[in-house]
C-alpha cells in the first residue's frame, strides 16, 4: 500500500518518497526523518518497467495489489 491505497503503477513506486522515522535515543541518528523510495531505479529496464531478477518484467493487478514475474517457469514464485 502506498498512502492507504494500492499504486496505480509499479512505477509509482519508483517516484514516490516514502519518509520514515528515525531512531530513538540519544546519538546522531535520532530524532530526524529521512527520505527513501519505495523501489529504485536499478530495477528499471530501458523503457521504465519493474524488473525482476531474471530482467523480465514484473505483472501487476493494481485492483489486487497483486504482483506476479512474467519470467517463464517462476509465475508462482
Amino acid at each position: 500500500m502506498l498512502n492507504k491505497r494500492n499504486p496505480k503503477t509499479l512505477r509509482e513506486l519508483v517516484e514516490t518518497d516514502v519518509m520514515l522515522p528515525s531512531r530513538i535515543g540519544k546519538d546522531p541518528y535520532t530524532g530526524s526523518i529521512f527520505k527513501q523510495k519505495y523501489l529504485t531505479q536499478q530495477s528499471m529496464d530501458a523503457s521504465g518497467n519493474i524488473i525482476d531478477s531474471f530482467g523480465n518484467p514484473f505483472a501487476y493487478d493494481a485492483l489486487q495489489g497483486d504482483v506476479k514475474t512474467t519470467t517463464k517457469g517462476y509465475e508462482a514464485w
